[in-house]
């Protein structure tokens, strides 16, 4: 038998160095391309979606601030109905008073008759004016105010047209000599005034209306 041959596999040469740089140089030069196209992507893509992106924040940032001042419009008109309201309120309340008044300390100071028969025609025609004007006063600040401070000034003008009637009966019937005129007259310029002054500042709180900030008083040394 003769004998048998063993044949030895060598493995593959390794390409020469100059093979290997240009395999590196490819590979680096496909990576360098694929980052130059997603910069070029991410760009494209960033134009076309940031303007439309702030544009429509813009576009709410604008309507937000629109509703702002719309809201801001409104109440400035509420503050400035309800300033109206209270002074048509008040300048009501005292005309209406102080034309009681004026009946009571002509009685008490015992006025002639034809002096007290051109305030008592004065106070006929005033007093049916400011009743008729402060309930409807009274009516259009309804909406204003709530339910239980509106059934408060619908008593303060019960109070003050009750004033009234009780007046008008003790004229009419000749009631009272001087001296009981003087303790009503004291009665409704104490009690009712400062009842109207209270009942003022009630609404304006009710309107949640601030008083003026009062100036700082200075005071120069001696």
């Amino acid at each position: 038998m003769g004998a048998s041959v063993v044949r030895l596999e060598l493995p593959p040469e390794s390409p020469p160095p100059d093979n290997l740089i240009d395999i590196l140089a490819g590979a680096a030069g496909s990576s360098f391309a694929q980052s130059i196209a997603l910069l070029l992507l991410t760009a494209l893509v960033t134009g076309l979606l940031v303007p439309r992106v702030k544009a429509r924040m813009d576009v709410r940032h604008f309507a937000e601030q629109k509703d702002h001042e719309a809201k801001l419009t409104r109440q400035a008109e509420i503050i400035k109905e309800q300033v109206s309201l209270l002074k048509q309120f008040s300048d009501i309340a005292w005309k209406y008073h102080m034309t009681v008044l004026q009946v009571t300390y002509a009685k008490a100071s015992g006025y002639r008759k034809e002096d007290f028969e051109a305030i008592w025609e004065t106070y006929e025609a005033t007093t049916w004016e400011c009743v008729r004007d402060l309930r409807r006063t009274i009516s259009h600040m309804s909406y204003l105010l709530s339910s239980d401070f509106y059934a408060t000034l619908l008593k303060f003008n019960n109070m003050l047209v009750g004033n009234d009637e009780l007046v008008t009966v003790l004229v009419e019937s000749g009631g009272r000599d001087d001296t009981d005129w003087g303790t009503e007259h004291g009665r409704l310029y104490n009690e009712v005034s400062g009842e109207i002054d209270a009942t003022i500042r009630r609404l304006a709180g009710e309107f949640r209306l601030a008083p003026l900030a009062q100036p700082s008083v200075l005071v120069k040394a001696g």
